[in-house]
């Protein structure tokens, strides 16, 4: 019977041995090899979206050009005026919103694009903080380092469907913050003094109904004048 002990160890060990060759715990592939079944990744790519009428998605350096040079001009003159959004918000928000803004999806913010004037009562690297005659509220243009989407969104210009998937879409909005921080923004940065009239066409976002004092807006066209010109 002491001897039936060994001789059954070693039949298991045998036997382990040919399972072991047979169905190994790790199998080891050759770069370049066809994948082994089951273990392909599930994740896909994210699917692309058609552009209207089967055009194909815009280039996005030209995109941004014929946006920024032609098309955002040409809607400036069709943004609502900050005085009649400010003077409606001061006593329905709600009213506001729904008549000056858009919105982009459900949920999300509303946009909003303005035009206006006002006068600098402060401002710093990030922020020029301007007081408009006859409101209660006062406007904030951004003019730091500029996030968001408020520039590509608030116009109504731009569709998700003309890009080929969100991340040309995102960068959309961080190719046209640059342009307002290079080409709006840096150029008037020296002229900015308190008490300077400052003409505005911005675009900014509104997500709670108290957003609108200050009311926060990325500039797309901005001139500031002197003080001594802006009391002539």
């Amino acid at each position: 019977m002491k001897l039936l002990k060994p001789i059954r160890l070693a039949i298991c060990a045998v036997a382990a041995g040919i399972l072991l060759y047979f169905f190994p715990l790790v199998r080891i592939r050759k770069l370049g090899s066809a994948a082994t079944p089951g273990l392909v990744s599930n994740t896909q790519s994210e699917p692309e979206i058609a552009a209207p009428n089967g055009t194909p998605p815009p280039q996005i350096t030209t995109f941004v050009e014929t946006l920024w040079s032609e098309r955002l001009p040409q809607a400036a003159g069709n943004a609502a005026s900050v005085d009649d959004v400010l003077a409606m918000a001061a006593t329905d928000a709600d009213r506001a919103r729904s008549e000056f803004g858009r919105e982009v999806g459900l949920g999300g913010p509303t946009f909003l694009f303005l035009r206006g004037r006002g006068r600098i009562e402060s401002f710093n690297e990030d922020e020029c903080h301007l007081i408009i005659e006859g409101q209660k509220q006062s406007v904030t243009l951004e003019i730091g380092i500029l996030l968001g989407n408020a520039v590509r969104d608030a116009t109504g210009l731009v569709s998700i469907g003309e890009f080929p998937n969100s991340q040309e879409f995102n960068r959309l909005s961080a190719e046209l913050n640059q342009r307002c921080e290079s080409e709006v923004i840096s150029p008037v940065r020296d002229s900015l003094a308190v008490g300077a009239l400052v003409e505005f066409v911005g675009c900014g976002e509104v997500r709670k109904n108290n957003d609108f004092d200050p009311l926060r807006l990325v500039p797309i066209q901005l001139n500031a004048m002197k003080p001594a010109e802006s009391t002539e």
